[in-house]
C-alpha cells in the first residue's frame, strides 16, 4: 500500500504573513534615532539628505487600502510610546492631536480586522526590565486608552 501525502496550501496559495515593525502615528522613529547620534545638527541620511520628523497620515491610509485590498495579513506592533515623547493615546507633544488620533482609528478600523496589532515596547522602552506602576497601557493596549 502506498500513501499520497501531500501539503495543500489554503487556496491552493503559498501563504504569507507581512510583519510591519515599530510604526507609530506621526512619528518617524529612525529620525529620534539618528538625532541621538548627531545631536548637534538636523539628523542626514549617509547621501546627505535630511531625515524627516514626521510621517504623513495618508502614508498608513496608503498601507491600509493595500491591505484591504489584496487581503494581506500578518503583525502590526505599535509603539505606544514612541521615541519616549508620550502615550499615542493621548497625542504626542510637537505633532498634530487629531492626526494621531486618526491615526490610532485608522489601526483600530482598517488594520484590526487583517492584522495582529500588538505593542512594541520591550527592546523601544528605557525602563530595563518593567513598566512604571502607572504605565496607561497596563489594561488594554488593543483599545489604546490611557488606564484612569
Amino acid at each position: 500500500m502506498r500513501l499520497d501525502l501531500r501539503v495543500e496550501h489554503p487556496h491552493l496559495q503559498i501563504p504569507v504573513s507581512l510583519l510591519v515593525d515599530d510604526p507609530a502615528p506621526c512619528v518617524n522613529p529612525y529620525y529620534y534615532h539618528r538625532k541621538l547620534r548627531q545631536s548637534d545638527c538636523e539628523p542626514l541620511l549617509a547621501s546627505g539628505e535630511t531625515v524627516v520628523r514626521s510621517i504623513p497620515l495618508s502614508f498608513l491610509q496608503q498601507f491600509a487600502a493595500t491591505v484591504e485590498q489584496h487581503g494581506l495579513r500578518g503583525k502590526f506592533s505599535v509603539l505606544p510610546y514612541p521615541c519616549n515623547l508620550g502615550f499615542i493615546g493621548q497625542g504626542l507633544p510637537g505633532y498634530p492631536e487629531a492626526e494621531c488620533r486618526a491615526w490610532v482609528e485608522t489601526v483600530r478600523a482598517r488594520l484590526m480586522p487583517w492584522m495582529d496589532v500588538s505593542p512594541e515596547v520591550i527592546r523601544r522602552s528605557n525602563w530595563s526590565h518593567r513598566p512604571p506602576a502607572n504605565c496607561p497601557w497596563q489594561r488594554s493596549v488593543i483599545r489604546m486608552e490611557p488606564v484612569a
